[in-house]
């Protein structure tokens, strides 16, 4: 983020991985690396990836409408204090 506090407007990352307001094109600041340090964990986590689309257009649209779950198949095992710190990285 530009020492201003203004913010950042250059659309970059990978689909699945950027924040929301990344591809909403409102612009974004250091809130966005936490976003993605929350994917990174999700995924670290439950071997999942938090948005699962088809082909990257539904990808992309997911990421967009940024609904994150955790099924038990996959989230039971972890702790609830893992499970607490990757919502609140999301």
């Amino acid at each position: 983020m530009p020492s201003d506090g203004s913010l950042l407007f250059m659309r970059c990352g990978s689909p699945g991985y950027v924040a929301p307001e990344m591809l909403e094109n409102l612009g974004y600041g250091c809130k966005s690396d936490v976003f993605s340090a929350g994917v990174i964990c999700y995924v670290l986590l439950s071997g999942r990836p938090v948005f699962k689309g088809k082909n990257y257009k539904e990808l992309l649209a997911l990421n967009k409408k940024c609904e994150v779950s955790f099924p038990a198949r996959y989230w039971d095992p972890i702790s609830d204090e893992a499970k607490d710190l990757v919502a609140k990285l999301l």
